[in-house]
């Protein structure tokens, strides 16, 4: 009679090779589509917002960095001629501040893109930023309006 230590002794090593190719693939192809999601920037919390803004008259459409000194916003007038005076955005630590004496009158239903230079602000290069916005405007026969957005625009900078 053969003893069962005799059959099995060899084919340890033939398990091990079997499992390994078997379940092998299946890790590096998890490995594979893992580095791909992370290279896509899928994993990345700081993806660009859209503001969630609650202006009367006036609402945000777009914004994004431009360069690392720069930032873009688009203003559009929703139910009156707008004159846009005054843009805070607070980064926490940084301030941006935009003024303009005269002001940038937006159109009922048109929009402007207003840049605001950030190149004196310490908004490093790869961080992670975002801010609370506050437009100053005027509007018919009010003077000094202020829209304040309840959201944040955030966006890695550039």
């Amino acid at each position: 009679m053969v003893e069962m230590k005799e059959l099995t002794k060899g084919r340890k090593g033939q398990s091990a090779i079997e499992y390994l190719s078997t379940y092998g693939w299946a890790l590096l192809a998890i490995v594979i589509v893992g580095a791909v999601l992370l290279q896509m920037g899928i994993f990345d919390q700081c993806n660009k917002m859209q503001p969630m803004f609650t202006g009367e008259l006036l609402d945000i459409n777009d914004w994004d960095f431009v360069g690392e000194d720069e930032i873009s916003i688009e203003i559009v007038a929703i139910d009156d001629t707008v004159e846009v005076t005054e843009i805070e955005i607070d980064f926490g630590d940084e301030e941006v501040n935009w003024e303009d004496t005269e002001g940038v009158t937006i159109n009922q239903g048109e929009t402007e893109v207003i840049n605001i230079d950030i190149e004196d602000n310490d908004l490093g290069s790869g961080t992670c930023a975002s801010g609370d916005i506050d437009i100053t405007y005027n509007a018919g026969e009010i003077d000094g309006r202020i829209a304040v957005g309840d959201g944040q625009l955030q966006g890695r900078v550039p």
